[in-house]
């Protein structure tokens, strides 16, 4: 309540809003919040310092606020007992004689603030979605958003919760073709497609391992041993890469079209694909897309 009175006091009404489709004028800023305590119990003996955000820069970067996003005012403006129990001091530290604002006796001046007229933005304001969280017991993942703007009339259109059945993450592509520079190899993707659990939120790439689907081996000429290598392409972080994966040892090529596989798992905060290469070892992590290569 005392917080109530307080905020009646020093800080303005907003009048009812209108619809405005574009950059309110001077933006939207937030209510005035504050974390701390007060260190005086009356009287307004003591500060406290609010803060307050500019909303409409989710609307655009552009959409900036005028006006301060930090102030500093009386706190615990009810005057203390008066006059106080064996003591010379006045009832307001300020020095003001108290006052009768709905029946309450206040320190300082009530200001006759004129409510500030704004604009809603089309749609309101919502702010950013939270990450994906998996149900538990359940096969889905929900995620939620706050309405900015309603605490100044402006509702959000839209729904603040969102629920998928599976996983958030889109299954990992085979396209690669944007890889072929970067590996300095002469090769094609394999049109084997990637499994995709949705239930796990884990993709797994189905690697061959022999050349009898086509030349996937060769012996390897980096390291100038006599085992046969497979390569890998995939998109991480967007740029291209390639890692080498050697599925047997010497120069023995299988003919009986054996497959090998990389397990992916979902980061459901990037909504890309974390996986790893046991052989080399490498991370791949934020992966697009991956595939293996095909010999040419």
């Amino acid at each position: 309540m005392i917080i109530f009175w307080l905020l009646f006091i020093l800080f303005p009404k907003f009048a009812q809003s209108v619809t405005c489709p574009a950059c309110p004028t001077d933006g939207i800023l937030s209510e005035w919040t504050t974390n701390d305590d007060c260190e005086a119990p009356c009287g307004g003996c003591a500060n406290l310092t609010y803060s307050r955000t500019c909303l409409s820069t989710d609307i655009s970067a552009s959409c900036t606020c005028k006006g301060p996003t930090t102030t500093s005012k009386p706190c615990n403006t009810q005057a203390c007992n008066f006059p106080r129990a064996n003591s010379p001091k006045p009832p307001c530290c300020d020095g003001s004689q108290p006052i009768v604002v709905n029946n309450w006796y206040h320190c300082g001046k009530v200001e006759n603030l004129t409510p500030n007229s704004y604009c809603c933005p089309d749609g309101g304001v919502w702010g950013e979605w939270s990450v994906w969280v998996k149900g538990s017991g359940r096969l889905e993942y929900s995620r939620t958003r706050k309405c900015l703007s309603n605490g100044f009339k402006c509702k959000c259109e839209g729904e603040p919760k969102e629920t998928i059945n599976g996983c958030p993450c889109p299954p990992l592509s085979i396209d690669t073709s944007r890889c072929d520079d970067s590996t300095k190899i002469s090769y094609n993707a394999s049109r084997q497609e990637n499994q995709y659990n949705p239930a796990s939120c884990t993709a797994t790439l189905i690697l061959e391992r022999s050349n009898f689907r086509g030349t996937f081996y060769k012996q390897d000429t980096v390291d100038n041993t006599q085992n046969m290598l497979t390569y890998i392409a995939y998109i991480e972080n967007g740029k291209c890469q390639g890692t080498r994966f050697k599925a047997f040892d010497g120069m023995v090529i299988l003919t009986n079209g054996l497959l090998d596989s990389i397990v992916f798992q979902c980061d459901i905060v990037t909504k890309m694909w974390n996986g790893l290469n046991p052989w080399v070892p490498k991370n791949m992590t934020n992966v697009t897309a991956a595939a293996q290569m095909v010999f040419i």
